[in-house]
């Protein structure tokens, strides 16, 4: 599969005032996989530094390997004499929802926690909520991973593989078909259930926001769970 041809498609993305706008792609060594940037665009001007980098497969379904996506977000992208907010410009869902369009059914999205040079208040306040061992879905990055449709399985890759995977990451699953999505929204509806009824003692911002997360989260996999 052409990861170019997939990739494309972000290029030129309404995302409510703004537009998404495609940078290098960069081709690895495996064909399906090639390097990627994607950079906002306001008012005719056009972020200078990405929204998002990353690697992206388009997968080999012909060997059943699922598309994935792993990359770091963030959350703070600056203009010249201009800095937006993603979340505050209510960018964040969109912008999820379109780059986990490009991942199919089974398929896996990374993001990390950790971003040295642009580290952004999201990567340090999921580093905060893992301190805490809040469930991984109710921390910033996880509750992206759940707008991108990867809300299955979450995994904390805190030790890279081998010391050579990059930052530390969280991974989300999306659902393999229908029946995958009912029997996980039910499991993932009791652990959050759970989690609202006995949360943890901490920061009262912090476990705050982790509940409202957790609120959002569950108004959208109860009709899934049944």
């Amino acid at each position: 599969m052409d990861p170019l041809g997939a990739l494309s498609a972000l290029d030129g993305l309404a995302l409510g005032t703004a537009t998404l706008r495609l940078g290098e792609v960069q081709p690895l060594r495996w064909v399906e996989q090639a390097r990627f940037d994607v950079y906002l665009e306001q008012g005719g001007r056009r972020s200078l530094t990405p929204v998002f980098s990353g690697v992206y497969s388009a997968g080999r379904p012909s060997l059943y390997v699922p598309g994935w996506m792993d990359g770091v977000f963030y959350d703070r992208v600056g203009f010249a004499g201009a800095e937006v907010d993603l979340r505050a410009a209510g960018l964040e869902g969109p912008l999820m929802a379109a780059l986990g369009g490009l991942i199919p059914p089974g398929g896996r999205m990374w993001l990390a926690y950790e971003a040295f040079a642009r580290e952004g208040p999201i990567h340090q306040a999921t580093r905060q909520a893992l301190a805490l061992s809040l469930p991984l879905l109710v921390t910033p990055l996880g509750y992206l991973l759940y707008l991108a449709g990867c809300w299955c399985g979450l995994r904390d890759w805190y030790i890279p593989e081998g010391w050579r995977e990059g930052p530390r990451k969280l991974q989300g699953n999306k659902p393999v078909d229908a029946a995958h999505a009912r029997r996980r929204a039910a499991e993932t509806v009791k652990l959050l259930q759970d989690f609202l009824s006995h949360p943890p003692v901490g920061e009262a911002a912090l476990i705050g926001a982790a509940c409202a997360r957790a609120q959002a989260i569950l108004e959208g996999l109860k009709p899934l769970a049944g």
